[in-house]
Protein backbone atom coordinates (compact mmCIF):
# COMPACT_ATOMS: atom_id res chain seq x y z
CA UNK A 1 0.00 0.00 0.00
CA UNK A 2 2.74 2.30 1.12
CA UNK A 3 4.42 1.47 -2.58
CA UNK A 4 1.39 2.30 -4.66
CA UNK A 5 1.07 5.76 -2.74
CA UNK A 6 4.71 6.76 -3.24
CA UNK A 7 4.16 5.59 -7.00
CA UNK A 8 1.06 7.88 -7.53
CA UNK A 9 2.88 10.36 -5.31
CA UNK A 10 5.91 10.73 -7.91
CA UNK A 11 3.60 9.94 -11.36
CA UNK A 12 1.49 13.66 -10.20
CA UNK A 13 4.82 15.41 -9.23
CA UNK A 14 5.90 14.55 -12.73
CA UNK A 15 2.95 15.86 -13.72
CA UNK A 16 3.18 18.89 -12.12
CA UNK A 17 7.06 19.60 -13.24
CA UNK A 18 5.74 18.74 -16.62
CA UNK A 19 2.97 21.39 -16.82
CA UNK A 20 5.18 23.76 -14.71
CA UNK A 21 8.23 23.36 -17.51
CA UNK A 22 4.81 23.97 -20.45
CA UNK A 23 4.01 27.08 -18.82
CA UNK A 24 7.66 28.54 -18.97
CA UNK A 25 8.03 27.57 -22.50
CA UNK A 26 4.99 29.52 -23.63
CA UNK A 27 5.42 32.40 -21.56
CA UNK A 28 9.05 33.19 -21.97
CA UNK A 29 11.34 35.09 -19.54
CA UNK A 30 10.93 38.72 -18.77
CA UNK A 31 13.43 39.80 -21.15
CA UNK A 32 12.22 38.23 -24.45
CA UNK A 33 9.67 39.86 -26.53
CA UNK A 34 6.36 38.95 -26.10
CA UNK A 35 5.22 36.53 -28.93
CA UNK A 36 1.50 39.04 -30.02
CA UNK A 37 1.68 40.11 -33.55
CA UNK A 38 -0.46 42.16 -35.49
CA UNK A 39 -2.47 40.20 -38.26
CA UNK A 40 -1.38 39.98 -41.87
CA UNK A 41 -2.60 40.85 -44.52
CA UNK A 42 -5.53 42.84 -42.56
CA UNK A 43 -6.25 46.76 -42.42
CA UNK A 44 -4.47 48.14 -39.52
CA UNK A 45 -4.53 51.38 -37.66
CA UNK A 46 -1.05 52.02 -36.44
CA UNK A 47 -1.06 55.39 -34.97
CA UNK A 48 0.22 57.44 -38.13
CA UNK A 49 -0.78 59.17 -41.16
CA UNK A 50 0.33 60.06 -44.66
CA UNK A 51 1.63 63.87 -44.13
CA UNK A 52 1.58 66.18 -46.98
CA UNK A 53 4.61 66.04 -48.90
CA UNK A 54 5.22 62.12 -48.62
CA UNK A 55 6.80 61.96 -45.41
CA UNK A 56 4.48 59.70 -42.41
CA UNK A 57 3.86 61.44 -38.89
CA UNK A 58 0.53 62.74 -37.50
CA UNK A 59 -0.48 66.21 -36.46
CA UNK A 60 -2.02 67.62 -33.02
CA UNK A 61 -4.66 70.87 -32.86
CA UNK A 62 -5.64 73.05 -30.25
CA UNK A 63 -8.31 75.66 -30.57
CA UNK A 64 -6.78 79.63 -29.42
CA UNK A 65 -8.61 82.72 -28.76
CA UNK A 66 -6.73 83.98 -31.81
CA UNK A 67 -5.50 83.65 -34.99
CA UNK A 68 -1.77 83.80 -36.12
CA UNK A 69 -1.72 84.59 -39.07
CA UNK A 70 1.94 84.88 -39.47
CA UNK A 71 2.07 81.03 -38.97
CA UNK A 72 1.92 78.38 -42.02
CA UNK A 73 -1.06 76.66 -42.93
CA UNK A 74 -1.15 73.41 -41.43
CA UNK A 75 -0.24 70.51 -44.14
CA UNK A 76 -2.72 68.28 -45.33
CA UNK A 77 -2.96 65.24 -44.11
CA UNK A 78 -4.15 61.55 -45.45
CA UNK A 79 -5.69 59.13 -42.99
CA UNK A 80 -4.31 56.34 -43.51
CA UNK A 81 -3.99 52.57 -42.77
CA UNK A 82 -1.61 49.90 -42.93
CA UNK A 83 -1.34 45.72 -44.62
CA UNK A 84 1.80 44.16 -42.50
CA UNK A 85 3.04 40.97 -44.65
CA UNK A 86 5.42 39.97 -42.20
CA UNK A 87 8.44 42.55 -43.19
CA UNK A 88 6.52 45.08 -44.93
CA UNK A 89 3.83 47.94 -43.67
CA UNK A 90 2.09 49.32 -46.91
CA UNK A 91 -0.12 51.99 -46.34
CA UNK A 92 -4.10 52.02 -48.13
CA UNK A 93 -6.85 54.55 -47.58
CA UNK A 94 -9.34 53.50 -45.39
CA UNK A 95 -12.89 53.53 -46.80
CA UNK A 96 -14.34 56.14 -44.36
CA UNK A 97 -11.38 58.29 -45.48
CA UNK A 98 -11.41 58.44 -49.28
CA UNK A 99 -12.71 61.85 -49.43
CA UNK A 100 -10.07 63.37 -47.35
CA UNK A 101 -7.18 62.01 -49.86
CA UNK A 102 -5.46 64.13 -52.40
CA UNK A 103 -5.28 62.96 -55.68
CA UNK A 104 -1.13 62.77 -54.91
CA UNK A 105 -1.94 60.86 -51.78
CA UNK A 106 -4.31 58.26 -53.57
CA UNK A 107 -1.94 57.77 -56.14
CA UNK A 108 0.35 56.28 -52.75
CA UNK A 109 -1.88 53.64 -52.06
CA UNK A 110 -0.08 50.51 -51.74
CA UNK A 111 3.37 52.20 -50.99
CA UNK A 112 5.68 51.20 -48.73
CA UNK A 113 6.30 52.75 -45.48
CA UNK A 114 10.26 53.08 -45.65
CA UNK A 115 13.33 54.20 -43.16
CA UNK A 116 15.31 57.28 -45.42
CA UNK A 117 19.08 57.03 -43.77
CA UNK A 118 20.06 59.32 -45.32
CA UNK A 119 19.00 62.26 -42.90
CA UNK A 120 19.48 62.94 -39.19
CA UNK A 121 17.78 61.56 -37.34
CA UNK A 122 16.13 59.20 -40.48
CA UNK A 123 12.58 60.18 -41.89
CA UNK A 124 10.16 57.76 -42.61
CA UNK A 125 8.64 58.41 -45.97
CA UNK A 126 6.92 55.77 -48.79
CA UNK A 127 8.55 54.63 -51.42
CA UNK A 128 7.01 52.95 -54.74
CA UNK A 129 9.16 49.97 -54.04
CA UNK A 130 10.34 48.05 -51.20
CA UNK A 131 14.01 49.07 -50.12
CA UNK A 132 16.62 48.63 -47.76
CA UNK A 133 14.40 50.39 -44.90
CA UNK A 134 11.30 49.00 -45.79
CA UNK A 135 11.18 45.78 -43.11
CA UNK A 136 10.12 46.50 -39.81
CA UNK A 137 9.96 44.24 -37.10
CA UNK A 138 6.88 44.86 -34.12
CA UNK A 139 8.05 43.96 -30.40
CA UNK A 140 4.76 43.51 -28.37
CA UNK A 141 5.20 44.99 -25.02
CA UNK A 142 2.05 43.89 -23.65
CA UNK A 143 -0.86 41.69 -24.54
CA UNK A 144 -3.26 44.71 -25.48
CA UNK A 145 -1.68 45.51 -29.07
CA UNK A 146 1.00 47.74 -27.71
CA UNK A 147 3.85 47.45 -29.69
CA UNK A 148 7.37 49.00 -30.14
CA UNK A 149 8.18 49.39 -34.25
CA UNK A 150 11.70 48.51 -35.09
CA UNK A 151 13.43 49.02 -38.29
CA UNK A 152 15.82 46.34 -39.95
CA UNK A 153 17.46 48.74 -41.92
CA UNK A 154 20.33 49.04 -40.04
CA UNK A 155 21.88 45.38 -39.64
CA UNK A 156 23.83 45.11 -35.83
CA UNK A 157 21.72 48.80 -34.76
CA UNK A 158 18.64 48.87 -33.26
CA UNK A 159 16.15 51.69 -34.88
CA UNK A 160 13.24 52.58 -33.05
CA UNK A 161 10.09 54.53 -34.43
CA UNK A 162 9.41 57.54 -32.67
CA UNK A 163 7.13 60.66 -33.61
CA UNK A 164 9.12 63.71 -33.60
CA UNK A 165 7.53 66.85 -32.99
CA UNK A 166 8.59 69.81 -35.32
CA UNK A 167 9.93 73.25 -33.62
CA UNK A 168 7.54 75.22 -36.01
CA UNK A 169 4.27 75.63 -35.27
CA UNK A 170 1.25 75.92 -37.97
CA UNK A 171 -2.43 77.42 -38.14
CA UNK A 172 -5.77 76.90 -39.24
CA UNK A 173 -9.05 78.26 -39.20
CA UNK A 174 -12.44 76.69 -39.35
CA UNK A 175 -15.75 77.96 -40.23
CA UNK A 176 -18.23 76.98 -36.94
CA UNK A 177 -21.93 77.35 -37.10
CA UNK A 178 -22.66 80.45 -34.91
CA UNK A 179 -26.12 82.36 -33.60
CA UNK A 180 -28.16 83.42 -34.70
CA UNK A 181 -28.97 80.89 -37.51
CA UNK A 182 -27.31 80.68 -40.54
CA UNK A 183 -24.66 82.78 -39.47
CA UNK A 184 -20.93 81.26 -38.98
CA UNK A 185 -17.49 82.64 -37.24
CA UNK A 186 -14.04 81.63 -37.35
CA UNK A 187 -12.37 79.24 -34.94
CA UNK A 188 -8.68 79.10 -34.60
CA UNK A 189 -6.55 76.16 -34.13
CA UNK A 190 -2.54 76.41 -33.13
CA UNK A 191 -1.60 72.76 -34.89
CA UNK A 192 1.59 70.70 -34.02
CA UNK A 193 3.08 68.17 -36.92
CA UNK A 194 4.63 65.41 -35.51
CA UNK A 195 7.19 63.36 -37.50
CA UNK A 196 8.22 59.47 -37.74
CA UNK A 197 11.50 59.28 -37.53
CA UNK A 198 13.88 56.58 -36.06
CA UNK A 199 16.20 56.86 -32.76
CA UNK A 200 18.90 54.52 -32.16
CA UNK A 201 18.09 55.44 -28.22
CA UNK A 202 16.20 52.54 -26.99
CA UNK A 203 15.12 54.84 -23.82
CA UNK A 204 13.15 57.20 -26.37
CA UNK A 205 11.40 54.47 -28.56
CA UNK A 206 8.02 55.15 -28.34
CA UNK A 207 4.53 52.70 -27.89
CA UNK A 208 2.35 52.07 -30.41
CA UNK A 209 -1.41 51.34 -30.13
CA UNK A 210 -1.83 48.95 -33.60
CA UNK A 211 -5.35 47.73 -33.99
CA UNK A 212 -7.35 46.01 -35.86
CA UNK A 213 -10.03 47.76 -38.20
CA UNK A 214 -13.10 45.47 -38.27
CA UNK A 215 -15.34 47.68 -40.53
CA UNK A 216 -13.21 47.14 -43.32
CA UNK A 217 -13.28 43.46 -43.32
CA UNK A 218 -10.80 43.03 -40.48
CA UNK A 219 -12.21 40.50 -39.19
Amino acid sequence: MKTTRMALTTTLCSRSVAVLFLLVTQVGSADEPLPYQPRMGKPLRVGFDLIEGGTIGTKEAKVVQKDAPSRPAALGVAYIHCVWDGNHLRIQPGQADNRMWSKDAIAKNGWYVTADYTTDPPRVIVTEAPAAGSTWRFVAISNRDEYYIKNMGRPGKDAWLMLQPRKELYRAVERIPAAPPGSFENRYKEVTVFDAVLTFDGAKKEKFDVADIEAENGK
